[in-house]
């Protein structure tokens, strides 16, 4: 056997636009939302949803950001418990507030695409598919939210291979 390779910087490349994301969404985010985003990491998904239930009643309602990102990270724990019902709902309250925010692309796509993956995960393919063609239609947000969402196409494709 013979491979030919080649060094290159792409893999310093991706580490590093990934480490800009990163910073740039923990400047982005208010300190009371990183500490719960830090329970689910944990795994304390209840403790979790209990902090964001507290703060969504704490923050008030023209806080279109904070309250964005209350719901999404409610919905998270949610779906990573398998509770899609509301996951489904705080998701889509999530989006009702990130429509007052046009600048929060890249919240919108993230959003679109945890729907898509209730529906994916409750057999409701064509839901799905719709939910990150939206996500996909949002146009060039950055690498790493474009990636997250054609692995969601793919899984969708790949799932509806196996179960025709």
């Amino acid at each position: 056997w013979r491979v030919k390779a080649h060094v290159s910087n792409d893999g310093n490349r991706a580490v590093t636009q990934y480490l800009d994301l990163v910073r740039r969404e923990l400047e982005e985010t208010n300190v009371s939302i990183i500490l719960g985003i830090l329970l689910i990491d944990m795994g304390k998904f209840i403790t979790a949803r209990n902090y964001f239930k507290d703060l969504i009643e704490q923050t008030p309602e023209d806080n279109y950001e904070d309250q964005a990102a209350l719901y999404y990270n409610l919905g998270l724990t949610y779906d990573f418990e398998g509770g899609l019902d509301d996951a489904e709902v705080s998701f889509l309250q999530a989006i009702e507030y990130l429509r007052q925010l046009p600048q929060k692309r890249r919240n919108m796509v993230r959003t679109y695409n945890a729907l898509g993956h209730v529906f994916h995960v409750n057999g409701e393919l064509q839901e799905a598919i719709d939910w990150y063609k939206r996500a996909e239609s949002i146009g060039d947000i950055d690498d790493i939210v474009q990636a997250q969402t054609y692995t969601h196409m793919a899984q969708y494709h790949f799932t509806k291979e196996l179960f025709p």
